[in-house]
């Protein structure tokens, strides 16, 4: 069960940073760095081990990769710019430490 709240807690996780991001740069940009890390740890805290946080980073690289492709519509919910660029590799740096960290 609690690899079952990791992975939905890691999709919240990644649909919330998706929608500030763009939010007030580059002060969303940073506020979701921060929240990645922190909630991907919380994540580990909570459920405890390094095999939860894999989860939700696996969960939140997923829904942030879909955020990034386009849609039906054609519809892109990160942009190619700067901020949207930043958001993947940075987001992804930040997803990694925090599931590579001690506990």
């Amino acid at each position: 069960m609690k690899y079952l709240f990791s992975i939905v807690t890691g999709a919240l996780l990644g649909a919330a940073s998706v929608l500030v991001h763009n939010l007030w740069p580059p002060f969303g940009l940073i506020f979701v760095i921060i929240s990645i890390f922190i909630g991907i740890r919380l994540v580990g805290k909570t459920w405890g081990g390094r095999a939860v946080r894999i989860f939700a980073t696996v969960s939140w690289t997923l829904v942030v990769t879909r955020a990034g492709t386009i849609g039906n519509g054609g519809e892109i919910l990160i942009l190619g710019n700067n901020i949207g660029n930043f958001f993947i590799f940075l987001g992804l740096i930040s997803a990694i430490l925090a599931t590579l960290a001690k506990a």
